[in-house]
Formats: structure tokens, sequence, C-alpha cells
């Protein structure tokens, strides 16, 4: 509950805010009107949803089998191999 209230503080600010108002104009520029994409979430998801929500939601789409790594820099292949498998619970 803490975190959702910060979260709808952080989104009311950001209304105000011109590097957000910039990125909101960028994104429909760049996608229309259907894409209305904040880190956050907007008001009204955050209002909305709720923990068991969240949960199904990283359960049915953020898995190792649909997921895209993406490593750049001065980076040895076999050590990101290892970092990216690598147990770590």
């Amino acid at each position: 509950m803490r975190v959702r209230q910060l979260r709808l503080a952080s989104a009311d600010a950001a209304r105000d805010m011109p590097g957000a108002v910039a990125d909101r104009a960028f994104l429909r520029l760049l996608y229309g009107r259907t894409v209305r994409h904040s880190p956050i979430g907007s008001e009204a998801s955050l209002a909305r949803d709720d923990v068991d929500e969240v949960r199904m939601f990283h359960a049915g789409g953020i898995r190792p089998g649909v997921a895209t790594l993406i490593a750049v820099g001065d980076c040895d292949h076999d050590e990101v191999v290892r970092l990216a498998t690598e147990d770590l619970w």
C-alpha cells in the first residue's frame, strides 16, 4: 500500500514536470494515442490493480522463455551467460 501511494504521488507530480510532459508528447507522436506507457503506471492502473493482478501479469508475461537479454559494452560472452544463468535466489 505504501508503494502504491508513493507511485500515485509520483504520477501526480509528473503531470507538471516538463520532462514527463515531453516524454508523453513524444510517445504520442511516435505511437499515436494507442500507447500510454509510463514505467510507474497510470494513476488509474495504480488505483485499480492489486498485488494479485501484478503477480498474474508477471507470471504470464515475464519468463525466461519469452525474454530477451541484451548486453552491451566491454563484456565477455561467457561471463554474460554465467551471470544470466546464475541462481540468485
